[in-house]
């Protein structure tokens, strides 16, 4: 890539300053822009200062967009969230990968908590699942290389690659931070959202495996299979789900739910402080309903989880949830970059902030570690501890 040498092209440099300001207004209004040159905002010329500076006196010539690129990425982590990142270029197509729904990698659902790389989740039957990763495991390398001070984008990039490629990971897992090592071949994921099947002839059986744009549709579709069978009780499990989109979950809670609060979400601009209420239909489900969840579910996971909850409309069984309460938005930048920033807080519908804190449910059962021990064909065919119970309940 051509170097810009931008100290001897002022009509450029001029260019790049007024760049400079959209990215820093990111889609602002003009009273933002009245904002920026009020008094409470002039310290922004020191940045724009220094950014001249450099372009024209530093002792090697510096391309201006890895600065532009370097200072709006530390203006993101100085908020100190570890949902709010700046998305560059080489990170840029993650975005769109959810909605496409098909990707090269493991299989695999991180985030970022006090500094270390968690995995929220692996997805059922990928690379990372079958090789025995699990939730709440803390990433410390991949491929030799330390993930202390990796961004999220940077983390997810590392974990992807093409189908049939090594990626060596070494773990901790436990309150003992027991280290682990790893060595898994990616493969194409198909982020197919939602399973189901037939328990003793009567009960239906849904795993939604995360909230994506047509969770919705399939999980519909499901309950269309189930009306045929004449199902007496549905077992609805959230686990290692890590969310997704709220408009899917808050939908999906509907289905449940005739009347009653779902979510109340609340942001500084008052188009993020909304209210999702549940609306009387023909086709809400009225079946006995048990709900699964761990450390793995979150997110939209957790809305789900909490509305039904609180609403009395299940009997909550699992462990308590990751505990993430807040909504991202994304805001695309010029040049193919964006920043993901925490735009918006939800709020079950007793008023908690589960933020940090996650769904505690009504019956805790803990899956011991023999479990995981056993094969993947004969977890799919036994019952776990956790489903078990589900099964006595609702039998």
């Amino acid at each position: 890539m051509a170097k810009e040498n931008t100290s001897h092209n002022p009509i450029r440099l001029q260019k790049l300053t007024y760049l400079l300001i959209v990215v820093l207004l990111i889609y602002g209004s003009v009273n933002l822009w009245r904002n920026f040159a009020s008094s409470k905002h002039k310290k922004a010329k020191i940045f724009l200062k220094t950014f001249n500076i450099i372009q024209s006196r530093y002792i090697d010539e510096t391309e201006s967009k890895y600065l532009i690129y370097s200072a709006v990425d530390g203006m993101v982590k100085s908020l100190g969230d570890p949902y709010s990142q700046f998305i560059s270029q080489e990170a840029y197509g993650e975005v769109r990968i959810f909605e496409k729904g098909e990707y090269g990698g493991l299989g695999i659902v991180v985030g970022i908590r006090n500094n270390k790389v968690i995995v929220i989740s692996p997805i059922e039957g990928t690379p990372a699942d079958e090789a025995g990763i699990k939730p709440g495991d803390v990433i410390v390398k991949i491929d030799e290389i330390s993930c202390v001070g990796l961004s999220l984008p940077e983390v997810v990039k590392k974990l992807r690659g093409e189908e049939g490629t090594k990626v060596s990971l070494h773990i901790e897992r436990g309150k003992h931070q027991r280290l682990l090592h790893f060595e898994i071949i990616r493969k194409i994921i198909e982020l197919k959202s939602v399973y189901s099947k037939l328990i003793n002839n009567d009960m239906g059986y849904i795993r939604i495996v995360d909230f994506g744009n047509g969770t919705l549709k399939s999980f519909k579709d499901a309950i269309a299979s189930f009306d045929k069978k004449e199902i007496k009780s549905l077992i609805l499990d959230l686990r290692n789900n890590p969310g997704g989109f709220i408009g899917q979950a808050v939908e999906i809670s509907d289905c449940f739910l005739s009347n009653g609060l779902i979510v109340k979400t609340k942001g500084r601009d008052r188009s993020q402080t909304k209210t999702y209420r549940a609306t009387n239909s023909e086709e809400d489900i009225h079946l006995p309903l048990v709900v699964l969840i761990n450390k793995g579910s979150a997110s939209a996971a957790e809305i789900v989880a909490g509305a039904l909850q609180c609403n009395k409309r299940a009997t909550i069984i699992g462990t308590t949830s990751f505990g993430k309460g807040s909504v991202q938005g994304i805001f695309h930048l010029p040049d193919k970059t964006a920043i993901c920033l925490t735009i918006a807080r939800y709020y079950i519908p007793d008023g908690s902030l589960i933020d940090g804190k996650g769904i505690q449910p009504d019956i805790e059962i803990k899956i011991p570690e023999s479990w995981y021990e056993k094969s993947i064909k004969e977890q799919i065919e036994l019952l776990d501890p956790q489903l078990e119970k589900a099964v006595e309940i609702l039998s």
